[in-house]
């Protein structure tokens, strides 16, 4: 739809919301942005997610209503190359910075919705935002994808207080997904009351350094 001009967003129907481009979204001024609806939101496509900037996300930030609408799957197209995979996730990392500052926004991600986070994308997922997530989704990540989380989420108040992986978080973690545990996250989850490391089932524990095939 990029054609140079200014958008009146809060006429646009969410047809036409689903028909902007990354160029698009990338052009809207501080207006446009806080103009938008959750709904509209909801209808802005995997592809014009790229277009998203740090200063936009930054605008979002101050209205949970609007940041806290986008849905897993299209923070996963935060910072989504035009070609070929990304190492750079900072500006989904952001957005989750974000949304852990609004617990309430976190707390309908699910076990599925981390099937949209590829496992280099998980080891930009920032400490709060982990704290915040239902433990339930714990059980939709993959041995892959819990070995790129950073080693420091599972240690007692490392961040702060209160944010690391709770107890209740590890119990949820499957027995495949257990075989992706290194020793710096048991090392880790062992430091400061030990409540972490307890947390483990004895059945989680014998799968640990379990191969993942045979």
């Amino acid at each position: 739809m990029s054609n140079g001009t200014t958008l009146n967003i809060s006429n646009m129907s969410n047809s036409e919301i689903a028909q902007l481009d990354a160029d698009d979204i990338a052009n809207l001024n501080n207006q446009d942005l806080v103009s938008f609806t959750a709904e509209q939101i909801s209808h802005i496509t995997l592809d014009a997610m790229s277009g998203l900037t740090g200063a936009q996300i930054n605008i979002l930030s101050s209205h949970p209503d609007l940041i806290g609408a986008f849905s897993p799957e299209q923070i996963s197209h935060l910072n989504a190359p035009v070609n070929g995979p990304t190492t750079d996730y900072s500006l989904m990392q952001q957005a989750m910075e974000y949304l852990s500052s609004y617990p309430e926004t976190v707390e309908d991600f699910t076990d599925a919705d981390m099937s949209f986070f590829t496992p280099e994308a998980v080891s930009w997922f920032p400490a709060g935002f982990v704290a915040e997530l239902p433990a339930e989704t714990f059980a939709g990540f993959t041995a892959d994808q819990i070995s790129n989380l950073s080693s420091t989420h599972f240690r007692e108040h490392y961040a702060g207080p209160d944010i690391n992986i709770s107890p209740e978080q590890i119990s949820h973690i499957t027995l495949d997904a257990m075989s992706g545990l290194t020793s710096a996250h048991l090392s880790a989850a062992g430091v400061s009351s030990g409540t972490l490391i307890g947390a483990f089932s004895p059945e989680q524990i014998s799968h640990l350094n379990a191969p993942v095939n045979g």
